[in-house]
């Protein structure tokens, strides 16, 4: 019973030594004094978007015309990114 309870033992302490030995090979910021945090930063993107219009045009006679034209039109778009801060 003594055996069984020590071989119990041996195979926990070995799973975590194996556990501490597989992290310790990755290196985090907090290894080297860096502390890094990712801050939100709005920047902004154009697109083309379409829109659709009621115009008044002049045909040859000049008799005026109410028809439905489509515009395109530049607009900025915000978008929220993030960046990654150091110090």
């Amino acid at each position: 019973m003594v055996r069984l309870f020590s071989i119990k033992r041996l195979a926990l302490a070995g799973v975590l030594a194996a556990a501490g030995l597989a992290s310790a090979g990755t290196a985090q910021a907090c290894d080297y004094g860096i502390d890094c945090y990712y801050k939100p930063v709005i920047t902004y993107r154009f697109e083309h978007v379409e829109t659709v219009r009621r115009v008044t045009v002049y045909d040859a006679y000049g008799c005026p015309q109410r028809v439905r034209k489509v515009f395109v039109e530049k607009v900025r778009v915000p978008v929220k990114t993030f960046v990654k801060v150091c110090y």
